[in-house]
């Protein structure tokens, strides 16, 4: 099967991105969101649209997307659920 050079590229840096999320330990303990939580979530989210991870610290992960899910509101939802701070901190 051959992959897209763009689809690898996004692949690498999303690796390069997991690696950081660990080394920091980013985290959402308000909302008893662990590490692997947050990484496990980018690694199911790849799988369904295309997205690069443009800022990772202890308490933050930022993602532009390549390709919008398709449902908006369910993916806004769903992010709620997994960390209301993303509304509730900014």
């Amino acid at each position: 099967m051959d992959v897209p050079k763009s689809l690898l590229g996004l692949l690498r840096e999303l690796t390069q991105a997991i690696k950081k999320i660990r080394k920091l330990g980013t985290n959402g303990i308000n909302c008893d969101v662990e590490t692997e939580d947050i990484v496990d979530r980018l690694i199911a989210w790849s799988q369904r649209f295309e997205f690069e991870v443009v800022e990772v610290d202890h308490a933050t992960v930022g993602i532009n997307f390549s390709t919008l899910p398709e449902d908006l509101s369910e993916f806004c939802q769903e992010v709620y659920e997994f960390n209301p701070d993303v509304l509730e901190q900014g």
